[in-house]
């Protein structure tokens, strides 16, 4: 679909819109009118934006029964214009400030069209802090444009998008493709493929830090607890920066379309929440060296082979199934856990069995850090039972505070097969 002329707003108040007149909806959305904006600039990004947001917005179910949608990244609005006007939705909205402003409020007023939104938006850090949002709390999830300008750690983003999500509720997302024809063509001529600097930037992070292929993204989902219903590469009529010049260029482009995989410009999934969050580093986007030191607890229970990843420090197993088919992981002579609560702790269950023909021992330790200094829980030597599994409590001398994590430390000079460790809430 060719991009629409977005050239003014002559609709009258009356004119009903329909998604799939590209030019009225983009005099639709150049109707709005508010403060900084250049109409100008406007123009630009409507004309260029349109074909990608009506596809997305294609992929936004319809519903008669209105629905809470989350969108993770919405200014400048566009897309989240659309979805008011064409689904059934809540909305709830989010941005990244570059001041740290924990809000972020625009009036956007239509009089063309007799409109004005307030939209309101909780700004956070994606990749590091828990959403501000209830779990299984909204129908949808759209994460459109974003994924490409995280940093470092979209795995942690996923976890609280399939927390947030009720069951069977849908993530959206969408990207640019990094094995695009285009991006074949920059590397022919020796051009860069990423993102110049973007200093100066209104919204933190405005750069691309990392693209996508479609493999990479389906994979990713999958293994962390999402089902594939829709995964696509699509080209959308959008201005290249580099077009193709002379015959050899011209050969490789026709090739570059037509060999095995997903070359089109942009990429669209659509996945459901059926399964059980699994933290899944794949190996061909985390290089698993540097993995082994990434120490980032946010679970107060941790089950081996699930959610065990930033939760575990060097000296275990790799995850596998043990007595019963229940997944564990081995604990060396000196293994680190570590695991937070929101609430104050009284305690702390181990759940492992051991390793031999005999019964043999296990020290666990318990610490916290209040203050800069580091307390000592509890320390207590437990029996293991071999092949057989125990839930062993271990009572904290002092309540363990919220919000900070609580490092366990497992002494076993025969190893021992763990497969749970969670913190126990005080009563009431």
């Amino acid at each position: 679909m060719a991009p629409p002329n977005a050239t003014g707003v002559s609709r009258a108040l009356d004119r009903t819109l329909s998604e799939s007149d590209a030019e009225s909806v983009a005099e639709y959305l150049l109707s709005f009118d508010w403060a900084m904006r250049d109409p100008g600039v406007a123009k630009v990004i409507v004309n260029g934006g349109m074909p990608l947001w009506l596809q997305i917005l294609s992929l936004v179910p319809k519903s008669t029964q209105k629905g809470k949608l989350l969108e993770l990244g919405s200014p400048p609005f566009n897309l989240t214009l659309l979805v008011k006007k064409f689904r059934n939705f809540q909305m709830t909205l989010t941005g990244a400030t570059a001041d740290d402003q924990p809000r972020l409020n625009q009036t956007l007023v239509s009089e063309a069209f007799g409109e004005s939104h307030q939209f309101a938006c909780s700004c956070f850090d994606l990749e590091r802090e828990l959403f501000p949002f209830p779990s299984n709390e909204f129908d949808v999830v759209m994460w459109c444009e974003v994924i490409e300008h995280l940093t470092e750690n979209p795995v942690f983003t996923l976890r609280e998008i399939h927390r947030v999500l009720k069951p069977s509720g849908q993530l959206i997302l969408s990207t640019p493709n990094v094995a695009r024809v285009e991006n074949i063509l920059r590397l022919w001529r020796s051009l860069n493929v990423f993102d110049p600097y973007h200093l100066g930037a209104i919204l933190r992070g405005s750069r691309h830090s990392r693209e996508y292929t479609l493999t990479e993204l389906q994979k990713l989902l999958n293994q962390c607890g999402f089902d594939i219903e829709i995964a696509e590469d699509r080209d959308l009529g959008q201005q290249h920066y580099v077009t193709p010049i002379g015959i050899l260029e011209r050969v490789l482009e026709f090739l570059g379309k037509r060999a095995p995989g997903a070359h089109k410009d942009h990429l669209f999934v659509r996945a459901a929440k059926t399964r059980p969050f699994h933290w899944s580093f794949p190996a061909d986007l985390f290089d698993q060296g540097h993995l082994a030191w990434h120490i980032a607890p946010v679970d107060r229970e941790v089950i081996m082979g699930r959610n065990d990843m930033p939760h575990t420090g060097p000296g275990w197993g790799v995850a596998r199934q043990g007595p019963e088919g229940k997944l564990m992981r081995l604990a060396g002579e000196v293994s680190d856990g570590y695991l937070v609560a929101s609430q104050e702790c009284g305690a702390v269950t181990l759940e492992f069995a051991g390793t031999g023909k005999q019964e043999s021992t296990v020290t666990v330790e318990a610490w916290q850090s209040q203050r800069g200094q580091s307390r000592l829980l509890a320390s207590e030597t437990l029996p293991l039972t071999p092949k057989r599994w125990s839930a062993v409590e271990l009572k904290f001398r002092d309540a363990a505070i919220a919000d900070e994590p609580v490092h366990l430390r497992i002494l076993a000079p025969t190893t021992a097969m763990v497969h749970r460790m969670a913190l126990e809430p005080l009563p009431g």
